[in-house]
C-alpha cells in the first residue's frame, strides 16, 4: 500500500544562504517495501534538483553518503526507511561535527589531512568507519563485502601489484597483509589476493552482529608494527632479516623503519621525502 512519507532536509549553500535551513517534501513510500535512504532522498531529488548529497559506492563499505537520519548516523545506502522513520516522517541532516559543504555533503578532508599527516585520532576515526556496519549481522556485511568487491575492488585491482604478489609466491616467501582497515573489508580482499596471513583493525561481533566497536587495539602506526611483530614471534620470526614492506603512507612510517627493505608505492607527500633521503625503493604504478 503506498503511502506518503515526510522528508525534512538540511539544507545549506553558503554561496546564498545566510544560515542553515530545513525543508520539507513528501514522496510515495510503501513500508512494506525496502526503500532505502538514499532512494528517498533521490525520489526528493526529482522534486527538487538542486538538492545536493554525495553518492557512494552503493554497498555500504566506502562511507561516503553518511547522514544522521532521525537522531541515528549511519550510510544511507544500506539504511532502510522503514528502521529510521517515525510515523512516516523522517528527518535527515549532515553527519554532526563535519564542516558542511552544501546541504548533506560535509568536508572530510580534516580526515584525510590528519592521516597523511601521521596525526590522525585513530580511536575516533575507527569508531566513525565502523559505524557503517554497526548493528548488522555478519551474513549482512559478507553479502554487501561480495558486491563491493566485485562492483568496485576487482577494477581497481592493479596489474603490477599481481605481478609483485606472483614473483613473492614464486620465490617461497611468507607473504603478511597488513592493514589498519577494519578486518571485515580486509579479509575479503586478502583472500582475493591469495594472503593466507593478515592483520587488520578487529572488529568486535557480539551475537554474530557487529558492535561497532574495535578489539585488541588499532592496526595504525605504531599499533601496525606491534602486531606484525607479534605475529612474528607466533610464526617462528625472531628478526627483521630479509623483509620487505610495501606502504603508500606516513603512517606505516614505524615498520618501514625496522624491515630491511622498505618500498614506498603511490607514497603520500611526506613518505615519498623520507624515501628519497633515506634512498628507498619508490614504486609510482599506474
Amino acid at each position: 500500500m503506498t503511502e506518503k512519507l515526510k522528508l525534512s532536509l538540511y539544507r545549506f549553500d553558503p554561496a546564498k544562504d545566510k544560515r542553515p535551513y530545513m525543508a520539507d517534501y513528501e514522496i510515495p513510500y510503501d513500508p512494506s517495501g525496502n526503500m532505502m535512504v538514499i532512494d528517498a532522498i533521490r525520489k526528493t531529488q526529482e522534486l527538487d534538483s538542486t538538492i545536493t548529497f554525495r553518492r557512494s559506492c552503493g554497498q555500504g563499505v566506502c562511507g561516503s553518503d553518511g547522514v544522521n537520519m532521525n537522531g541515528l548516523n549511519g550510510l544511507a545506502c544500506i539504511t532502510p526507511v522503514s528502521k529510521v522513520a517515525t510515523a512516516n516522517r523522517l528527518e535527515i541532516r549532515p553527519l554532526p561535527g563535519l564542516p558542511v559543504i552544501k546541504d548533506l555533503i560535509v568536508d572530510m578532508k580534516p580526515f584525510y589531512e590528519q592521516y597523511e599527516k601521521g596525526l590522525l585520532d585513530f580511536n575516533e576515526y575507527t569508531i566513525f568507519a565502523l559505524s557503517t556496519i554497526k548493528g548488522k549481522s555478519v551474513n549482512d556485511i559478507n553479502n554487501l563485502m561480495k558486491n563491493f568487491m566485485e562492483k568496485i575492488i576487482e577494477p581497481m585491482i592493479n596489474i603490477y601489484i599481481l605481478k609483485i604478489l606472483h614473483d613473492h609466491n614464486h620465490n617461497n616467501d611468507e607473504m603478511l597483509l597488513a592493514s589498519a582497515t577494519n578486518s571485515a573489508v580486509v579479509n575479503p580482499i586478502a583472500k582475493r589476493l591469495g594472503f593466507n596471513n593478515v592483520i587488520a583493525t578487529e572488529v568486535e561481533i557480539i551475537d554474530d552482529i557487529y558492535s561497532g566497536n574495535y578489539i585488541n587495539g588499532s592496526a595504525l602506526g605504531e599499533g601496525k608494527k606491534d602486531k606484525v611483530m607479534q605475529w612474528m614471534e607466533l610464526n617462528g620470526f625472531h628478526d627483521f632479516k630479509n623483509t620487505t614492506f610495501y606502504s603508500d603512507s606516513i603512517n606505516d612510517l614505524p615498520l618501514l623503519m625496522e624491515v630491511e627493505k622498505p618500498v614506498a608505492v603511490n607514497p603520500d607527500n611526506q613518505l615519498r621525502e623520507i624515501a628519497l633521503k633515506n634512498n628507498w625503493q619508490i614504486e609510482d604504478l599506474l
